[in-house]
């Protein structure tokens, strides 16, 4: 007689509240009538950045049949949430099940450019992946390397000898199920043999919480470039226009000499723009050009006729108004500075 149930729940936490987030998912997919090419991991859909269904194909089950097979041998793989004498436990359990998701959904999208780039097979663009699959052949393929004398028991019925399982159940799951992704299922047998051999190694916990950390910006921001979900609370700055008008500096052979105490009136000036992402518009072009003193700021006399209008100048996310042309002269030194 096996134990209680409670009792294998208490003893892989990780294991079971990740089938339970499976599960969950399931329902709410089914409840909202959700296909598969809304959640699922496609070469088109990565190279128009939705980079964020790298995790969602991962969670996400489209049949009952794909969801019952899936829990099932991770339920079974969970113990590996028991072998911390082994250098396994729940700690690289959490850290490498992470590590599975993003490194095999990385390695099918470059299988897909592979096939789709060098051999031509166009129709690898619209092949969506879902499921958690790839994690569970890679977690098979990292106990048969590290106990290789242990059984994985899919259905409560069927047993096998886990050193062979890995492509037992690549063969298997390719003959019952046609639909199956074998890329997909062999990109997480090979990460889960670099896994155990050591080719990926060193993810301690301040590794996992900053590639965790990274991995949620760079989908939050994949979120709002698709408009997929409605973030207005995130704004991202627009890249500058590289065809608008930039301005550069012209630096003299004899650098700036400032003595001690003497506040730099062109360093001040330097700084609060970098400080501010938008300067306001000069109050008027007739000011232009602008020659700055060392203590004092006086304007030229008027234009005989009035200057063409204000050109926009952007550079780095920095955005200024300014005129047609504008000189930042020294009395004393020979630096000059024009932004034209």
């Amino acid at each position: 007689m096996g134990k209680p149930l409670i009792f294998e729940i208490l003893e892989k936490p990780a294991t079971s509240c990740i089938i339970t987030l499976c599960s969950a998912i399931w329902f709410y997919i089914q409840k909202k009538n959700i296909g598969y090419t809304n959640v699922g991991l496609s070469y088109e859909t990565a190279i128009e950045g939705q980079y964020w269904r790298i995790f969602t194909s991962a969670f996400s089950h489209i049949s009952v049949v794909h969801l019952v097979f899936n829990m099932s041998a991770l339920w079974s793989l969970g113990v590996v949430e028991q072998l911390g004498h082994l250098g396994l436990g729940i700690g690289f359990y959490l850290r490498y099940t992470l590590v599975l998701i993003l490194v095999s959904g990385l390695l099918v999208l470059w299988t897909y450019h592979l096939l789709i780039q060098k051999f031509k097979l166009d129709h690898f663009r619209r092949v969506t992946a879902v499921g958690y699959s790839c994690v569970v052949f890679g977690w098979m393929t990292i106990l048969a390397v590290k106990q290789p004398s242990s059984s994985l028991n899919l259905f409560g019925v069927l047993s096998l000898p886990i050193s062979f399982a890995p492509f037992e159940s690549l063969i298997f799951t390719s003959i019952i199920v046609p639909q199956a992704s074998f890329i997909g299922h062999l990109s997480g047998i090979i990460v889960g043999y670099s896994i155990a051999w050591g080719l990926i190694h060193g993810m301690n916990n301040y590794w996992t919480v900053s590639l965790f950390g990274w991995l949620v910006l760079l989908l939050a921001l994949s979120l709002k470039r698709t408009e997929t979900l409605d973030l207005s609370f995130i704004e991202i700055e627009p890249i500058a226009d590289s065809s608008l008008p930039s301005f550069g500096f012209l630096s003299a052979r004899k650098k700036i000499r400032s003595d001690k105490g003497f506040n730099d009136p062109f360093a001040n000036m330097l700084s609060s723009l970098r400080r501010r992402p938008f300067a306001p518009p000069l109050p008027s072009a007739e000011l232009l050009p602008i020659r700055f003193s060392r203590f004092r700021v006086s304007p030229p006399p008027p234009l005989p006729s009035p200057p063409p209008p204000p050109s926009m100048v952007s550079s780095a996310g920095i955005l200024l108004l300014c005129p047609k042309r504008m000189e930042i002269r020294w009395d004393t030194d020979t630096e000059l500075v024009s932004l034209l």
